[in-house]
């Protein structure tokens, strides 16, 4: 079986980043207070370290990225950023832009977990931390973190605990969270729920995002809390943000650095990034987008509440605010939020259905589950929140069937309920490598070895060529003797092997 995102073997490089940072001037980089950056342009600075072994825990690897203009004669704000697979180039690669355009220093670890134990992720972040405040010009007064899924919802909980002094953290300066909100769950995540952040919290999440509404949930609740907030959604699934999103993020908390006093306001800075704002609302307001013109007035608003030409954006807001087709989206929208809580239960029916039975009913799952229905909906239905609705609640569907599901019952040697799961998740993600390949591991595992070999070369037909994962997985040795299972690996042999990419949702 592959878990998304854990198949690709990490080589570390074994250089610790205060072996890198204290080598020669000529590297690029500065220890100390030593500006080194300008004098060797392009060593090291304005492009991605990968697999550095940290210095304060050699168990602990990340990427690095150090904005071009890196020098140690001023002090830059520090981004940790924590995949929920532990990708760290991935998380470097992301914020990229954002970091080169305002001026970050980025770390992004290898090791960080969505849904393991809060212990790696709290090694991953000291052990960075202490390398950056150790070996380079960053500020002690402007630490951000930004998370993915369960990771983003981390970073929230070392926001508000704070007072904990976790791991000599001390204050997290602003959260960029992505698809995860609120921690929830236990008794700890209770108590967090009840304390309120202190610091900007940047959220995203795709629209049919099966986290969406906890991601409004956490808006709301900064929203309270008096900091400032933004929830920025994009097209998409469960997922980090685009690059540009991304970038914007960092422009965004930048922004409130000026305003908090943590930076030097640039007035023409400040100014530009109005024009910009403003601008795009007009366009999204020329382009038909009534509800996108609406959230870019609001936010303009909320980030510049007193500049000279607020007045104006505010009655272009009301007047948006009047119109029907707002209230009709608004109210489909929050129709779908309401059938979303009643989809969860039938979700949680068919789960109980998947666990008991001996050979659970993929048709009677797939009709009661309403997946062909909500998959027309998706593609047809009238109104872009009822598309986006539909979609979601198959991803709803889909984060449990495709990912949670199949990784419970294989630990549990319920192969007939791991297949039957990936069956109904390949109802909704047919052109998933992944999930075909899972399914044939299921069936492997079972004794079908012909369905399980079809399935295999569904797999490699939408792209699979982990030529050393089919190789070494003991879920597959079922087929081993087989000669169409030779032919398959005759197949993947003959390309040039490339690193299998995850589908599967976090």
């Amino acid at each position: 079986m592959i878990e998304g995102g854990k198949w690709r073997k990490r080589i570390v490089s074994g250089l610790a980043l205060g072996l890198i940072l204290g080598l020669a001037v000529g590297l690029g980089l500065a220890t100390g207070n030593t500006a080194m950056a300008q004098e060797a342009p392009g060593m090291a600075v304005g492009r991605i370290l990968e697999d550095i072994a940290s210095e304060a825990d050699p168990s602990q690897t990340y990427s690095v990225y150090l904005p071009s203009a890196y020098t140690a004669e001023r002090t830059w704000p520090l981004l940790l950023v924590l995949d929920a697979r532990g990708r760290g180039r991935l998380g470097a690669e992301l914020f990229l832009p954002g970091a080169e355009a305002h001026g970050y220093v980025v770390l992004s670890s290898d090791l960080s977990r969505s849904d393991d134990e809060v212990e790696p992720n709290l090694r991953a972040v000291a052990a960075m931390l202490q390398d950056a405040r150790r070996h380079l010009a960053v500020d002690p007064d402007r630490l951000y973190i930004a998370g993915f899924s369960g990771t983003a919802r981390f970073a929230y909980a070392l926001g508000v605990l704070k007072d904990r002094g976790i791991q000599g953290i001390g204050r997290v300066t602003g959260v960029i969270s992505a698809s995860g909100g609120l921690p929830q769950g236990s008794k700890a995540a209770s108590e967090i729920q009840w304390r309120q952040p202190d610091f900007p919290l940047y959220g995203t999440a795709g629209q049919w995002d099966f986290n969406l509404n906890e991601m409004v949930a956490q808006d709301e609740a900064a929203a309270a809390a008096g900091v400032p907030h933004r929830l920025a959604t994009f097209e998409g699934a469960h997922s980090w943000p685009p690059q540009a999103l991304a970038a914007e993020a960092l422009e965004w908390m930048r922004l409130q650095a000026m305003r908090s006093g943590l930076e030097a306001p640039d007035e023409e800075w400040m100014e530009a990034l109005w024009a910009k704002r403003r601008a795009q609302a007009r366009i999204a307001e020329e382009l038909g987008d009534p509800v996108l013109a609406l959230d870019r007035y609001r936010d303009l608003l909320l980030d510049f509440p007193d500049h000279p030409e607020a007045a104006e954006v505010r009655q272009r807001e009301q007047a948006l605010e009047k119109l029907p087709e707002i209230r009709r989206r608004r109210e489909i929208a929050a129709e779908y939020r309401r059938k979303e809580d009643a989809y969860r239960d039938d979700v949680a029916a068919a789960t109980r259905t998947l666990r008991t039975s001996p050979n659970p009913p993929v048709e009677r799952l797939l009709h009661d589950l309403r997946v062909e229905e909500l998959r027309r909906l998706a593609e047809e239905a009238e109104h872009p929140e009822e598309r986006a609705g539909a979609r979601r609640l198959l991803e709803v569907l889909a984060g449990q069937v495709a990912f949670y599901l199949p990784r419970e019952f294989f630990a549990q040697d319920l192969n007939a309920a791991a297949a039957a799961s990936l069956e109904i998740a390949l109802a909704i993600r047919p052109d998933s490598a992944e999930l075909w390949y899972n399914l044939a591991c299921a069936r492997a595992r079972q004794g079908r070895v012909e369905k399980a070999l079809e399935a295999l070369q569904r797999a490699y037909d939408k792209g699979f060529r982990n030529l050393e994962h089919v190789e070494d997985d003991p879920d597959l040795e079922n087929l081993r003797d087989d000669p169409d299972f030779e032919r398959v690996l005759a197949r993947l042999r003959s390309l040039k092997p490339r690193p299998g990419t995850s589908l599967a949702p976090l």
